[in-house]
């Protein structure tokens, strides 16, 4: 046996000695109780600021603000999501 290739490691794997089904003296034993954590109530969600910052945009977004336009005049009869296609090519 090899090891390095996988036919050899399935073949160590599936190779298994026989287990013995004799009970250990800890099988008659009776289970200790589990003791169970106290639930926590749901927490609630933090209310957003209305009157915080907003987020700056992306180079992308700026580029497809200046874009949107150029590509709707070139192409009259495309949709809102192929605008984003073109624009994105």
């Amino acid at each position: 046996d090899c090891n390095s290739c996988f036919r050899c490691h399935f073949n160590y794997i599936t190779r298994s000695e026989p287990t013995s089904t004799s009970r250990t003296s800890n099988d008659n034993m009776p289970k200790a109780e589990a003791k169970s954590k106290p639930k926590k109530g749901r927490t609630e969600k933090k209310k957003k600021d209305p009157n915080a910052p907003k987020r700056g945009l992306s180079a992308y977004m700026f580029y497809a603000n200046e874009n949107r336009e150029r590509v709707r005049n070139d192409n009259p009869n495309i949709t809102f999501g192929q605008v984003g296609k073109v624009l994105g090519e």
